[in-house]
Parts: C-alpha cells; sequence; structure tokens
C-alpha cells in the first residue's frame, strides 16, 4: 500500500476567530486570499469508503472512519479499534483499485492481538482473490486475546486458490478471520454479534479450513453466516476438507447461539460439510441451520425449514429480550441482532392514529386502528399495526397527558395520550377504600377543595433514579432521588424495553431492593414517586430507563466434592486471612491431567490472576472433610481449570466479598 494512504494526523486547525480574525481580513486581499487556502487546507479530506460521524469514541478506542483508517490498524496491532460508520471497500479492492494490493485485492490484516469494534455498522465489498499458502478473511491470523465483536462484513468476494498447502494450520480461509490460532500458540480469538454475508470460493489440490466466520479456531457467539460457501478440492485426499457454515476447524473451542443461511458444498456437493462446524470436538450449544444448506452431522446442530428458522420459538437458547429480534416485515426475516441488524430501518411513522387517545383513569392502553409506516434502507416501505411490543410509556395510573414511544429496531417515534380522571368528589367513599385498604385505587377526586392541585403536585413529578446495581446474585438495589412531595416511592424493572410483565416493588424509603431475578441478565429499571389523596394513590410520572445486569454469585468446591469433582483434583489445604484478603490455597494430591475449582459459568484459568466481582457476603458452608467450601446459596458449573496449583484469593470490604481471584 503506498505510504501517503496510512492513517495520518491531521496537524492543522482553525484558531482565530472574532475580532482577530476580521482584523486579518483588514490587511488586505492577500491576507484574505491566503486565509481563505489555509481554510480549504486544513478541512478533512473526504477519503475512499468514509462517512461522516459526530458519534463520541469511546476511552481507549481508536476511530475507524475510513478504509485508510481500516488498513492502518497495522500500524498498531495491539491497540483497540471502534468503527465509527459504514465503509465500502468495493472500489478500493477492485481491480486497479486503492487497496489492490497488486491485483490481489485486499491485504488481510496478520497478528492482530486487540479488540475490534464494528459498533454496529458493516464493511461491505471487500474482494480478495489471490493463490494462497497463508491465511485469508479481514484480519488473517489473529493472536492473544483478540476480540472482534458488532460488525457486518456484507458482500464479501473471497476466490483464492491454494497448490500446496504445508501445513494444515497455515491455510484457512473465513470472513473475518482466517486463522484465531497462531503456529507459535496464544489464545483464540472470540468473534461476537457479527455476521457475514456474500460469497467464499476457494480452489485446493490440498485440504483446507473453511468457514463463513472463521477458517479456523476462533470461539464464535450470537453470530450467524449468509455466505455462500463453495470449496473446490482434490476428491482422493482423505480429508480434502473441513468446511462449516460458521467456521472449517474448531478443536477445544465452543461455538454458542450461532446458525447458518448459506449454502455450503464441496466439489458441488453438500457432502463433506456441515451446518456449523467442519471438526467441532467441544460442545456445539443452541446452533441452527437452514436445512439443505449443508450436509447434517454437527451433534448440537438443530436443523430447521425456513419457517421454524423465523420463529423465535423454534430458537431456544436465543435471548430475543436483549441480544436478538426478527422483522416479518424486513427483506431478511430470520433474526437479526439488536445492535447489528442486517437491514436497518430508515425512518418510522406514524400513518395512522389509535382510535382511542383519551382514557379513564385505570383503563387499559387500546391500539386499535394505530398504525406505522416502516421504511427499511433497501427502499422498502411498509405499514404495520401497533402492538403491544412495539410501545411503552404508558402508565394507566397517572393522570394527564403521556407521551408514548413507539419503537420498530432501532427507530423510533411518539404519540399522545390523555388520562382522565373524572370519578365524583365523595368522603364517605374515600372512606370505604381506606377500610378495604385499596392502596392500589387510582381514581381522582376533581373537587373544588383544592384536591386536583394535590394530585397535580404529584402526578406532574418525574422520577429520577441516583444509582442501581446488582446484589446478591439474583436482585438488584435501586436508589432514588428523594422528593418532598412524595409518601412513597415504586420502582418498576423488566427484561424488556417496554417493561412488559415487569416487576414493581414499592417502599417509603429511597432505597429499593427487587429481589428474585434471572442471573446474567440485562434489565430496564425506572422509578417514580406516589402519594395519597383523600385515600387513593397518585403516581408520578416514570423516570428515564436506565439498564443493569444481574451478576452470578460465585460458589467453589475442591475437586472431591463427588457431584461436580474430577479424581486427583486440588485438594482446599490452607484458609487464612489477611487483612482485608481471605486466602485459599488448593494444592495437587496426585498429577492428575487437570484440577478444578466450580462455579456458575466455565472459564478457561490461565497462569495468572484473574478477578470477579462478587457482591455476597462471605461465608463457608460445609466443611474440609467434604471438601466443600461455598460463598453463595446456588451451586453450577466449571468456573476455573488448571493442572497446577491454586491460590485462591478472596478480596473483603465491610464484610462483603468484593471479587475473587485465581493465582497458579
Amino acid at each position: 500500500m503506498p505510504a501517503d494512504r496510512r492513517l495520518k494526523p491531521n496537524v492543522w486547525s482553525m484558531a482565530g476567530t472574532g475580532d482577530n480574525m476580521k482584523n486579518l481580513f483588514k490587511k488586505g486581499t492577500g491576507a484574505a486570499a491566503i486565509l481563505v487556502m489555509l481554510v480549504f487546507w486544513c478541512l478533512p479530506v473526504q477519503a475512499s469508503g468514509q462517512s461522516g460521524s459526530a458519534e463520541p469514541v469511546p476511552e481507549g478506542y481508536t476511530p475507524i472512519h475510513n478504509s485508510d483508517d481500516l488498513y492502518g490498524i497495522r500500524n498498531d496491532l495491539t491497540a483497540n479499534y471502534i468503527l465509527m460508520n459504514d465503509i465500502d471497500l468495493s472500489e478500493d479492492t477492485a481491480v486497479g483499485g486503492a487497496l489492490d494490493n497488486g491485483g490481489k485485492g485486499w491485504d488481510p490484516i496478520d497478528g492482530f492481538s486487540g479488540i475490534f469494534d464494528g459498533n454496529g455498522h458493516r464493511i461491505s465489498g471487500m474482494k480478495i482473490r489471490r493463490e494462497m499458502t497463508g491465511t485469508v478473511g479481514l484480519f488473517g491470523t489473529v493472536a492473544g486475546e483478540t476480540v472482534i465483536k458488532n460488525l457486518g462484513l456484507t458482500e464479501i468476494e473471497i476466490d483464492v486458490s491454494i497448490d500446496g498447502r504445508g501445513a494444515l494450520d497455515a491455510v484457512a480461509v473465513g470472513g473475518i478471520v482466517g486463522n484465531g490460532y497462531p503456529p507459535q500458540g496464544g489464545k483464540v480469538a472470540k468473534i461476537e454479534q457479527c455476521y457475514t454475508s456474500g460469497t467464499i470460493s476457494v480452489t485446493s489440490t490440498e485440504g483446507v479450513y473453511a468457514g463463513g466466520l472463521a477458517g479456523a479456531k476462533a470461539q464464535a457467539e450470537n453470530s450467524y453466516n449468509a455466505c455462500e460457501i463453495k470449496i473446490t478440492a482434490n476428491p482422493s485426499l482423505a480429508a480434502p476438507a473441513l468446511i462449516g457454515g460458521i467456521m472449517g476447524l474448531n478443536s477445544g473451542l465452543y461455538t454458542q447461539c450461532c446458525y447458518n443461511v448459506g449454502k455450503v458444498t464441496l466439489n458441488g456437493e453438500l457432502e463433506g460439510t456441515d451446518p456449523i462446524a467442519g471438526l467441532q470436538d467441544n460442545p456445539i450449544r443452541y446452533c441452527y441451520a437452514l436445512s439443505g444448506t449443508a450436509g447434517d452431522k454437527n451433534s448440537g446442530c438443530k436443523l430447521g425449514n425456513e419457517a421454524q428458522m423465523k420463529n423465535k420459538s423454534f430458537l431456544t437458547g436465543f435471548d430475543f429480550d436483549s441480544v436478538w429480534e426478527t422483522d416479518p416485515y424486513s427483506a431478511y426475516q430470520y433474526p437479526q441482532l439488536k445492535s447489528n441488524r442486517q437491514v436497518r430501518i430508515s425512518s418510522i411513522e406514524i400513518k395512522s392514529m389509535p382510535d382511542k387517545t383519551e382514557y379513564e383513569l385505570g383503563e387499559d392502553l387500546d391500539l386499535t386502528g394505530g398504525e406505522l409506516e416502516v421504511v427499511y434502507e433497501d427502499g422498502a416501505a411498509v405499514s404495520i399495526p401497533m402492538s403491544e411490543a412495539a410501545v411503552s410509556g404508558y402508565d394507566k395510573n397517572r393522570v394527564g397527558q403521556q407521551e408514548i414511544s413507539v419503537a420498530w429496531g432501532s427507530a423510533d417515534t411518539s404519540f399522545s395520550v390523555t388520562v382522565k380522571d373524572d370519578s365524583p368528589s365523595d368522603d364517605k367513599d374515600n372512606d370505604n377504600n381506606d377500610s378495604n385498604g385499596n392502596d392500589n385505587n387510582e381514581n381522582g377526586d376533581n373537587g373544588n377543595d383544592g384536591t386536583e392541585a394535590k394530585i397535580r403536585a404529584i402526578t406532574s413529578v418525574k422520577g429520577s433514579i441516583l444509582s442501581v446495581k446488582s446484589v446478591n446474585g439474583s436482585g438488584i438495589q435501586v436508589k432514588v432521588k428523594k422528593n418532598g412531595k412524595a409518601q412513597g416511592y415504586q420502582v418498576e424493572c423488566s427484561l424488556k424495553s417496554n417493561f412488559k410483565n415487569a416487576k414493581k416493588v414499592s417502599a417509603k424509603g429511597t432505597t429499593l431492593n427487587v429481589k428474585k431475578l434471572k442471573s446474567n441478565k440485562k434489565y430496564y429499571v425506572r422509578a417514580r414517586i406516589y402519594g395519597k389523596v383523600k385515600g387513593k394513590t397518585y403516581y408520578g410520572a416514570w423516570s428515564a430507563k436506565k439498564t443493569v445486569k444481574v451478576k452470578d454469585s460465585i460458589i467453589f468446591y475442591s475437586a472431591n466434592h463427588t457431584k461436580y469433582s474430577y479424581t486427583g483434583g486440588p485438594a482446599v489445604s490452607k484458609i487464612a486471612l489477611k487483612k482485608n484478603k481471605v486466602i485459599v490455597t488448593g494444592s495437587l494430591r496426585s498429577a492428575p491431567k487437570e484440577s478444578q475449582l466450580y462455579g456458575k459459568k466455565a472459564k478457561y484459568c490461565p497462569r495468572k490472576t484473574r478477578t470477579f466481582p462478587l457482591d455476597k457476603k462471605f461465608k463457608f458452608y460445609g466443611s474440609a472433610e467434604h471438601g466443600r467450601y461455598r460463598i453463595s446459596s446456588k451451586e453450577g458449573k466449571a468456573l476455573c481449570r488448571n493442572a497446577n496449583g491454586l491460590e485462591v484469593i478472596f478480596k473483603l470490604k465491610n464484610g462483603k466479598v468484593v471479587s475473587i481471584s485465581f493465582v497458579s
């Protein structure tokens, strides 16, 4: 690539403003002309593949705005990058294009070991054509704790040939990553919430690893492939190719919550191909494939027809609350990623209002007659009836005008409704309500004794959340802003952003705890005040919603705990308290192949300290006789594996465990 195409900083800036600028112009037309030239010189050049973006750049990331920035990643392969807009490589990687690389098309980025966050954007039109002996993809071989996430790679055109492969590991073809495990060793790449579409063609006289997302050894989760993969290989070889819709070779890693709808063939036939991975010796979990797109030998992959692959109930294990969604009106009706849609929505408007826009206090929202006009980025426009799943913000217990939000995909709009309180003022009725304990009666009083003003003083207040955090492994704690007009506060939390099937908790204090929630799930939270007027309860407006993830507590056991043990695992030999740490030392009683600690989630434990946050009170249950020590009330699966002795460190703060570390 020519040197002037690499990423370079803009060293010019505009510093002269106000009177200084005026004085410069007063000095004559020559100075003015120079100033105009400087202005144009300093303006950023719109490079190929760039579209403007005012989105802030997260701390610790380098922004990628255009194809030059993308190519410039190889100037620092250990940094973290974030895509700020879509990039079109179709012209740059075409024959004779700026990134044609001597007729070979895109030059894969080799040796990357950082984080690449697609940020919900896509890279389109990547062309690669070459004779190869190495790895091919947007990234070639990646190393270290590489993470590639939230990226769409569309209209891929990979057409490569292999003649003499050398070591099989060195020849791998994938859309996003060629090989996620370098020959010299190292950790594997992770591909999360990504998708690919286009065509991958490989002609080989030898063997090859090929997949839509990766050629070899990458860990994929919540991702899918829509690429057509066509491999032509020497049929006389015992194993001419390892080909999968997601990945070719995935030895020792897991593939989870992924699906394939791209056709995968070897020498024109489905036989010899696999829907998810060509070779997978670890479990394939919650993965699916469209019938007839590849072979059917992957254990753990469920095949479905078109209708099933578009049906949420068929796709067990997929998180349709926070990760996935289906859109029956889109040109792409298979599951899409909420934060990274394949077919985006350009705009949404209200085509017709619901027939009913005025309600009595306590009356449910009626969307009959409401219709949306949705325009997709491919130009398709459809009319969609309003549904409860698309709306949020209605509070049947609050008097006054309310703004109802309507969302479809990433686009949203709103409309207004009015809730009235036409109930008669009757102190006797109010007293009856009190005696019946009807604290949730939302009826108001429109008398002329100041009741209306008292009601408005409550209903006009919008709630405010100061903080929300996960506690105890299955709950959250919400702190709300104190309000002098409140007699109490109410918190609502739900797995859905429209607060459908929400759980509500009320309290007189400003700290509210919501219990018995699902671990490892993201919850939406909002709060409001309430108060009573003549024995009837009225509510203020909901606060802005916040999100919180309920974190698991962690349990660990020594390996002679029979239910979860491997023979010869580590024995806990020492428990000691030092200042704010409890140190648990594990040692090997024999020479097993692996040693284990147990907890809620399976994680590989490298030879260094790893820390996991906790918020449980520190307490041991059981006894050393049974080799069992635990710090929560739930049991789980393997947390950490290591073939050496272990030191487990618990950090304490105010009598609670705030983190756990594993040292080997």
